[in-house]
């Protein structure tokens, strides 16, 4: 196993003050028990490796409803919902928000490998205010959007997942998205405002998102040294 996988907690995309040194201890036992889990060896492809992590967290996360609650009314916001957008939300107490689908999912793949991506969503539909997060992986067929939140949601309802992926909005998220864009609310900018942002860089639909993979490739992302 990569041990090195522990980079994507602090991506800019995420934030590492969510952790305690004890979690970060937790997090990486329990990725290491899942990949033993779903028998993943170097044998395997990067497609092969991807089905088996995005079956995985379909099949075994479930969305954390208590954060929209906590959206709700004029009460501050409770911060102990932030826990919610971890992977260690995600893969410890199998609740979490579209943030933490994206980190478990990611730090499972480096883990065996698989080179990833954060990127944040427009989703499809004018009601779809919320900023969403997704994985992008590099493989050697290309990049594959990964979202294991949304596809099992799709799935429920009977819709096309690749053609609703083909209707999100991909953005780039600016340095320190989550510590700086989320802050006190919970919640993050409306999706549509954050748009119109100057710095904003997006695309629309998955022929986007090979542009904007190679953008933050070449914005040679430096993550914060001493994980």
């Amino acid at each position: 196993m990569n041990k090195d996988f522990i980079k994507v907690i602090y991506d800019k995309a995420h934030d590492e003050n969510l952790y305690t040194e004890e979690m970060k201890k937790e997090y990486t036992e329990e990725i290491a028990e899942i990949i033993e889990k779903l028998n993943i060896t170097d044998k395997d492809s990067d497609i092969v490796k991807i089905d088996k992590i995005n079956n995985y967290i379909k099949d075994n996360i479930s969305i954390r409803d208590n954060y929209f609650h906590a959206l709700d009314g004029d009460v501050e916001f409770d911060r102990r919902e932030m826990l919610y957008r971890t992977g260690y939300a995600a893969l410890i107490k199998g609740e979490a928000m579209c943030a933490g689908f994206t980190e478990a999912t990611r730090s499972l793949l480096e883990a065996v490998n698989v080179k990833t991506h954060t990127l944040i969503t427009k989703l499809p539909g004018k009601n779809k205010q919320l900023l969403h997060y997704v994985c992008v992986c590099e493989t050697s067929e290309g990049n594959k959007i990964v979202d294991p939140e949304r596809q099992g949601s799709c799935e429920r309802k009977g819709f096309d997942f690749q053609r609703y992926l083909d209707g999100m909005i991909f953005i780039v998220p600016e340095d320190n998205f989550n510590k700086n864009k989320v802050g006190k609310t919970g919640v993050g900018p409306k999706a549509l405002e954050y748009l119109k942002e100057p710095y904003s860089i997006f695309k629309e639909g998955l022929g986007g998102v090979d542009e904007l993979v190679d953008i933050m490739n070449e914005k040679e992302i430096e993550y914060v040294q001493g994980y």
